[in-house]
């Protein structure tokens, strides 16, 4: 079935043929994935004779794919619709789909499930939540995956913190009524003109026909700086997916000059300040770093979201390379607080070391 969505997309992307007369586009909003699955056989049964018949029909082939979306997704979710556990990655696929349609009842239906099932790491969700805790009261964070939005959502809707904390998916950028829906919360403007604007063509289906590529390095872009330019609130960026805005081509050369690193988190401004001494806040203040020490829970089952606990290494070694700038200054200034970090990063090492990482960067740390 991937191979099959993977062929369809590539076809409905790059088919530049004018559809058919009165060929009409399956509207999105329609929840097809809670039709059953007569319905769904019978409208890919129609859509796949009918771009057999008529190859160069764009709309037909978005219809078709649309539709072996939702059989995709109903198949993979039938377990948890039916009251049973899921393997992670269906949960997170879920979630993936209802961001863009703000269908909040159903993702804490699912998040909840998730979350019970036990399979989300715990240190993954304390990563989450340290990120958040760095934030300032009401902040604006941008997602580049919802990947960086599973655990976050986990903590606003199931366990009921950081609500407060606006969230934007960035891969739901495509769904201007999901944009519309976040500009709001954030309190800016939101209208078919700034659409227009954003996305640099008035919004229809052609759209969907753009190449990825372009939108990611245009589209997204200029959501972002919208965002940094009318936003009221403080709005962040993940220190953890840093490499994509800062190496490279990234972001432009002006927006990366105002982003300042707080620890787990980049935040934006135009005015020059002193985030170091924000950084050492968020150290000893607010983010809670001793779960980090050791860790008493099982090894994980195979059904959870990173067997092994590959994700919670990476985020443990991002700790010591997005804090390690604080050592020098806590070495001359406050011996204490520079033991107990040290302390923290040994611990760190010793886990890492026992499952056969290479620690010597880690190690030259503590020099």
């Amino acid at each position: 079935m991937k191979r099959i969505l993977t062929t369809l997309l590539v076809a409905a992307t790059m088919m530049t043929g004018a559809s058919a007369q009165g060929t009409e586009l399956i509207d999105r909003g329609i929840p097809l994935y809670l039709a059953d699955s007569l319905k769904l056989d019978s409208m890919y049964n129609y859509w796949n004779s009918f771009v057999t018949q008529h190859p160069k029909d764009n709309v037909a082939w978005r219809n078709l794919f649309e539709v072996c979306s939702n059989q995709e997704f109903r198949l993979r979710c039938k377990n948890w619709e039916a009251g049973m556990d899921a393997p992670a990655g269906d949960y997170e696929l879920w979630t993936q789909y209802l961001i863009p349609k703000r269908d909040t009842v159903r993702i804490i239906n699912v998040l909840t499930q998730y979350y019970e099932s036990g399979q989300y790491p715990e240190e993954s969700l304390q990563y989450h939540f340290n990120e958040l805790q760095g934030m300032d009261e009401g902040g604006v964070y941008i997602a580049p995956h919802p990947g960086e939005m599973v655990g976050k959502l986990i903590l606003q809707h199931v366990l009921g913190v950081h609500k407060d904390k606006i969230l934007y998916d960035e891969d739901a950028a495509m769904n201007p009524e999901y944009v519309k829906d976040v500009f709001g919360h954030i309190g800016i403007p939101f209208n078919d003109d700034v659409w227009n604007q954003l996305i640099g063509i008035p919004f229809n289906d052609d759209v969907w026909n753009q190449l990825w590529t372009t939108w990611q390095d245009k589209t997204l872009t200029a959501i972002m700086r919208y965002i940094f330019d009318h936003s009221k609130r403080p709005v962040y960026l993940s220190a953890h997916d840093m490499w994509q805005y800062i190496i490279g081509e990234g972001l432009p050369d002006e927006l990366k000059a105002c982003l300042y690193n707080e620890g787990l988190t980049m935040r934006y401004s135009t005015k020059p300040y002193d985030n170091r001494a924000v950084k050492r806040r968020n150290i000893e203040q607010r983010y809670r770093l001793e779960y980090l020490r050791m860790r008493f829970h099982p090894v994980m089952k195979n059904t959870q979201r990173f067997s092994g606990s590959a994700e919670a290494d990476n985020y443990a070694m991002n700790y010591m390379r997005l804090l390690r700038d604080q050592l020098p200054y806590y070495k001359q200034h406050n011996k204490e607080r520079y033991q107990w970090l040290c302390d923290i990063f040994r611990d760190v090492i010793s886990q890492l070391e026992k499952k056969n990482y290479d620690v010597d960067e880690f190690k030259d740390y503590l020099k």
